[in-house]
């Protein structure tokens, strides 16, 4: 089993910048993400940059860079074929009984090993 960012969906949707705040005790976190997407690679990169401020004051900081990789069916079905797998479910994340369609960001994979021919 596995998840991952569905292609079709993160091609419609498109990967937006964001920026979300936090209250933890007397600090505020402020988190911004942004975003650029390399249509060619089927990647979006992710640049983090997180602060922690006390007051007016800047406590701590980190960034970080994600490259995420979006995948489409027909990779996985090659993938899990190469691998000896067989798929058993391709779903929207917690709904296995579902297809995904272009508004389903996250997407899980359910397979199996390959019962050998005889």
């Amino acid at each position: 089993m596995c998840d991952f960012w569905y292609g079709p969906a993160v091609l419609k949707q498109q990967a937006r910048d964001r920026v979300k705040i936090v209250a933890d005790g007397g600090d505020r976190i402020i988190r911004t993400s942004v975003v650029s997407t390399q249509p060619d690679r089927d990647i979006v990169l992710v640049s983090t940059h997180i602060l922690r401020l006390r007051g007016d004051r800047v406590i701590a900081e980190s960034e970080e860079m994600h490259p995420m990789r979006y995948f489409f069916q027909p990779e996985i079905d090659f993938f899990l074929s190469q691998a000896g797998l067989e798929l058993i479910a391709f779903c929207p994340c917690g709904c296995l009984d579902v297809a995904p369609t272009d508004s389903h960001w996250n997407v899980s994979v359910v397979a199996r090993a390959m019962e050998e021919r005889r």
